[in-house]
């Protein structure tokens, strides 16, 4: 056999196994972070955490849905507390934009709103792909700080 087809077989062996190898990462990493969301949410929260309570603990059936209230309640105001803690965190980050603005130029304002539309795409973008490993954030990026040991654009 010719040696430049035994260079094609391995060329195309590697591709193919690149290809798996790729495929299969990022399918990996988009499953974990579906698991990793939702045992963080509070109701799956409540309902693992009274399932543990009722296996280790044995509640009796008196004691059962007492302690499920009192999950449950709980589960509640953690989903009560997310809801609250988002909106406070966008009225911060909205006033601060507000008094930055004020003290901008017309030319810089338009930047400004350039800036701002370009932070929100990357935050819904997290918000589906989640976060951006460290080191690796693009600089001018939220508080506009180079990423570490790079030059700021």
């Amino acid at each position: 056999m010719n040696p430049l087809n035994h260079w094609k077989i391995i060329l195309t062996m590697l591709a193919i196994f690149t290809a798996g190898t790729v495929t299969g990462s990022m399918v990996t990493v988009r499953v974990i972070k579906n698991v990793v969301t939702q045992r963080t949410a509070p109701d799956y929260w409540a309902t693992g955490l009274m399932r543990e309570y009722e296996r280790r603990l044995e509640l009796t059936p008196a004691q059962t849905p007492k302690v499920r209230a009192v999950v449950e309640r709980a589960g509640s105001e953690l989903r009560r507390v997310r809801t609250t803690v988002g909106t406070e965190i966008a009225q911060v980050v909205r006033a601060a934009q507000e008094d930055v603005a004020r003290e901008l130029t017309p030319e810089q304002l338009v930047k400004f709103g350039e800036l701002r539309r370009e932070q929100r795409q990357r935050f819904l973008q997290r918000l589906t792909d989640g976060p951006t490993p460290k080191g690796t954030r693009p600089s001018g990026s939220f508080i506009g700080r180079p990423v570490e040991g790079k030059d700021a654009k």
